[in-house]
């Protein structure tokens, strides 16, 4: 199952499952329509835990730092296509990651605002 609700994007709160959900897909652009290639929800939450921080048993998730992990790791991902003389060129998946890095650091941000540290100054679980 895919799903995608751009209400869901507000309150901030990373803590919040759904909300985790909506933002991994925001940032790693994958909204309706739906593209070939497009993650299950399933597998969203796969990487959201993945790349998820616990402090004091609650559960800080990094959407940000989920759909980076998905997009870098994705063997099936184009870097061009080319097709009876019509060429296309897609942005490099370590560029694509950077920058959704960079764009997410607000959530590390409201994180440390709750628990004092940076997210990835924590230890990483992988």
């Amino acid at each position: 199952m895919r799903t995608y609700a751009a209400s869901q994007l507000l309150p901030h709160d990373p803590t919040n499952p759904t909300w985790a959900l909506m933002w991994a897909r925001r940032f790693a652009g994958d909204i309706p329509p739906w593209r070939p290639g497009s993650l299950e929800d399933e597998e969203w939450r796969g990487w959201l835990e993945a790349t998820a921080i616990r402090v004091n048993s609650t559960t800080y998730y990094r959407p940000h730092e989920a759909a980076t992990r998905a997009i870098e790791s994705d063997p099936n991902r184009l870097l061009s296509l080319a097709l009876s003389g019509v060429a296309q060129t897609y942005r490099n998946p370590l560029d694509a990651a950077a920058a959704i890095r960079r764009g997410g650091r607000w959530v590390d941000e409201r994180i440390a605002e709750v628990v004092g540290v940076l997210p990835g100054e924590l230890a990483p679980r992988f």
